[in-house]
C-alpha cells in the first residue's frame, strides 16, 4: 500500500515500520522519477567544449539588437586620443584641430549670440573696483556737522592723499578758523585759495563747497581774497562767497590792491586807485579823483572837484 509519508519534492513514498509496500507502489514511484528525468533531458543545455555555464541570461532585447547588425558591419568605438576613433579596434584619425591663434575656427560674435554687442574692451572686476575707489578722480558728496570743527563721514576714505576732492554741504556757517575731519582720520585746517585761514562767514549755513586736500590742509576753492581799505580803516574783501564784498562804510566801493574809497558813494577800481568823497570815481592804476570828480586811466588825475580826466596820465584842472 502507498505510504502516508512522501518525499518533499516529487512525492515518492517513504514507508514507515508499520507500513507494507506493494509492487504497484514501487512502479508508481518509478514512473514519477522517469517523467522528471525526461523533462530534464528535454530542456537541458549541453556544455560546448571548454565553455562553462553562466548565470547571465541572454535577453530578447539583446538578441534583437544583434539581429539589427548587418553582416560585415564596422565596429566603431571611442578613442582616448584626441581627434581619433577606433574602427574595428584600430586607431583612426578623423579630425585635426587647426593651429593655435586668436580665432582658429573663424568664429564671429554672431555665431555665439553676441551680434549686437560692441567689440570694445571691458574693464575687469579688479579694474572696476579700483576705479570706483579712486577718490582723487571721483568727487564724493556728504553733509558735515558741527561748527568750525566740522566732521563728516564718506564711504571708502581711510586716509587722506594729495588731490583728494570732496563736495561738502555745511549745515552750519563758520565763525572763524575751521577744520574738517573725515571718518575720524584727523582734523585738517580749511584754508582759502590764497592759503589764508577762514574768517567769519566764509562758509554759509547750508552751503555746498568744493574742497581739495593739498597734502596738509583742505583748500576751499573759489574763495580768493584781496585786501582793500576805506577811509575809516575798515578792511573789506573781494572774491567769491567772501563776506563784505563791498565791505566799506558810507556806501563806498573799493576793488583792487590798496584801492582807496573815501566817503559817501565813491568808487575806486584798480591798484592804488584813490576816489575822494561825494560820488568820486577813480578807475585805473594810480588813478586819483577828488570830490565829485572822475579819473579814468593809468595815472589819470583831476586836481579839483567836478572835473573829468580820461586817458593815460590824463590831467583835468578847475
Amino acid at each position: 500500500m502507498p505510504s502516508e509519508n512522501k518525499t518533499p519534492n516529487i512525492g515518492l513514498n517513504q514507508w514507515q515500520g508499520n507500513e507494507y509496500p506493494k509492487r504497484e507502489d514501487f512502479n508508481e514511484d518509478n514512473l514519477i522519477i522517469d517523467t522528471k528525468i525526461k523533462n530534464i533531458e528535454d530542456n537541458k543545455v549541453d556544455k560546448d567544449g571548454t565553455k562553462g555555464l553562466s548565470d547571465e541570461n541572454y535577453t530578447t532585447e539583446e538578441k534583437e539588437k544583434l539581429d539589427r547588425i548587418a553582416d560585415g558591419a564596422t565596429k566603431v568605438e571611442d578613442s582616448a586620443t584626441n581627434g581619433n576613433i577606433k574602427i574595428n579596434g584600430a586607431e583612426t584619425n578623423v579630425y585635426t584641430h587647426p593651429g593655435s591663434g586668436t580665432n582658429p575656427h573663424g568664429t564671429t560674435k554672431s555665431d555665439v549670440g553676441l551680434g549686437s554687442v560692441d567689440n570694445a574692451k571691458q574693464a575687469t572686476k579688479t579694474e572696476f573696483d579700483s576705479h570706483v575707489a579712486n577718490k582723487t578722480q571721483h568727487i564724493p558728496y556728504a553733509t558735515a556737522s558741527g561748527t568750525n570743527a566740522y566732521t563728516v563721514s564718506i564711504s571708502g576714505i581711510s586716509s587722506l592723499t594729495e588731490g583728494l576732492s570732496i563736495k561738502i554741504k555745511f549745515t552750519n556757517a563758520n565763525t572763524g578758523a575751521s577744520t574738517l575731519n573725515i571718518n575720524g582720520v584727523g582734523a585738517k585746517t580749511i584754508v582759502k585759495s590764497n592759503g589764508n585761514a577762514l574768517s567769519n562767514g566764509n562758509i554759509k549755513a547750508g552751503q555746498i563747497c568744493h574742497l581739495v586736500y593739498t597734502g596738509s590742509n583742505f583748500q576751499l576753492l573759489g574763495s580768493e581774497e584781496s585786501p582793500v581799505t576805506s577811509v575809516n580803516g575798515k578792511t573789506g574783501a573781494v572774491g567769491i562767497d567772501v563776506p563784505d564784498i563791498h565791505g566799506l562804510n558810507q556806501r563806498d566801493l573799493a576793488l583792487g590792491l590798496n584801492a582807496f574809497s573815501n566817503y559817501s558813494g565813491s568808487i575806486a577800481l584798480g591798484h592804488q586807485a584813490n576816489a575822494g568823497d561825494y560820488g568820486s570815481i577813480a578807475i585805473g592804476e594810480n588813478a586819483e579823483a577828488p570830490s565829485s570828480s572822475v579819473a579814468i586811466g593809468y595815472g589819470a588825475s583831476t586836481s579839483t572837484g567836478s572835473n573829468v580826466a580820461v586817458g593815460y596820465n590824463a590831467l583835468a584842472g578847475n
